[in-house]
């Protein structure tokens, strides 16, 4: 693999990266802007759903990390 070809899997890769975690950063920040915004709480029951897009950053940042992983072991190998 040449270094050009290099950059560009890096570049490529990184990119899958930050697009996985700001999609679900940007999806919990729409979900908790109404509160910040002061809208009323009784929108948000079950109380669960507070947590549902907590998870969903979590798995977000791990889906990205493991997509990146998964990237670093498959150039190494070719």
């Amino acid at each position: 693999m040449s270094l050009l070809q290099w950059f560009l899997w890096q570049s490529r890769r990184d990119a899958v990266f930050r697009a996985v975690t700001t999609a679900t950063v940007q999806t919990a920040t729409w979900y908790y802007f109404p509160l910040l915004a002061g809208e009323s709480i009784d929108r948000f029951t079950p109380a669960i759903l507070w947590l549902l897009p907590i998870v969903a950053v979590i798995l977000g940042v791990a889906l990205g990390f493991l997509i990146n992983n998964f990237a670093i072991i498959w150039s190494e190998q070719q």
